[in-house]
């Protein structure tokens, strides 16, 4: 029974260390590119340690986020109807990758 325990604390520790470095590794501002019919759009994405963010192009428009079962959950309320989209992500070097059922978009960090 305490080696099963042992076990049990360990994968729990591990989980808890992986949870927490997603959290901490997405903090700052993450930009990507998109050109559309010759026009170069760029977006740029600041997530805070608070759980609280902004989605930058033309206007700023203000997010909160969260990671659970394994997604990122960006909120976003406009005119009072909140909407959530969730995202695999994965973090490679200064890239993060978010995809959804749509497709996926590289984010590079800045800061």
């Amino acid at each position: 029974m305490k080696k099963f325990l042992a076990i049990f604390l360990s994968v729990l520790i591990v989980f808890g260390v992986c949870a927490c470095s997603a959290e901490k590794s997405i903090i700052g501002t993450w930009k990507y590119q998109t050109t559309v019919l010759g026009v170069v759009t760029e977006t740029s994405y600041t997530f805070n340690e608070d759980g609280t963010g902004k989605v930058s192009t033309v206007l700023d428009v203000a997010f909160t986020y969260k990671f659970e079962n394994d997604k990122l959950c960006l909120t976003i309320t406009t005119f009072g109807i909140e909407n959530t989209e969730e995202y695999d992500y994965e973090f490679k070097g200064n890239s993060l990758i978010l995809t959804d059922s749509d497709g996926s978009i590289t984010l590079e960090k800045v800061k």
